[in-house]
């Protein structure tokens, strides 16, 4: 039985959140974890921390990555050097200051040329990104591309551009 399903039954069974172990309440670490070749299809890996995790080879299809600190993470593809955060933010930014409409953040992706934050991190990482988006899911591939973003997954278009400013300038 995974730890998940141990908490539910415990939950289940009256123990209070509180005397649960503090990984079991608020995420789990898993800095420095070797996972590769690990199973994690469709699991839920929000807010967990892999920091200088090893996910090679790791089956991260619709893994709910979102707030994941995956900073220093090995990527499933060998090889691959996503565009760096505030690069690729100035270029999101780009895509607006020519196409006011081409951010669409109710949307992964309307058309090539109208994406929301994570579908243009897809678009602009070529060919490894379109293909870790297809291996993975848009939301797997952009917590990895794109991971200090995943708070805003959500956000208004007018936000999303305040956070992709934010991210350009390096904060």
């Amino acid at each position: 039985m995974n730890w998940q399903k141990t908490r539910e039954k415990l939950i289940a069974l009256g123990v209070p959140e509180s005397r649960l172990p503090e990984q079991w309440r608020f995420g789990i670490d898993l800095s420095g974890a070797v996972l590769s070749g690990a199973d994690l299809r469709d699991a839920d890996l929000r807010d967990a921390v892999l920091r200088d995790a090893d996910l090679r080879d790791a089956d991260l299809r619709h893994a709910d990555l979102s707030g994941a600190d995956l900073s220093r993470a090995v990527l499933p593809y060998p090889g691959f050097d996503p565009i760096p955060e505030p690069e690729l933010s100035k270029r999101i930014l780009a895509h607006v200051a020519a196409d006011s409409e081409s951010l669409k953040m109710d949307s992964w992706h309307t058309c090539d040329t109208r994406h929301c934050a994570w579908g243009w991190a897809a678009v602009e990482n070529g060919d490894a990104g379109r293909a870790l988006e297809f291996a993975l899911g848009i939301e797997a591939a952009g917590a990895l591309l794109f991971p200090s973003f995943a708070p805003f997954v959500t956000a208004s278009n007018e936000k999303a551009i305040e956070e992709l400013k934010r991210i350009a300038e390096g904060e």
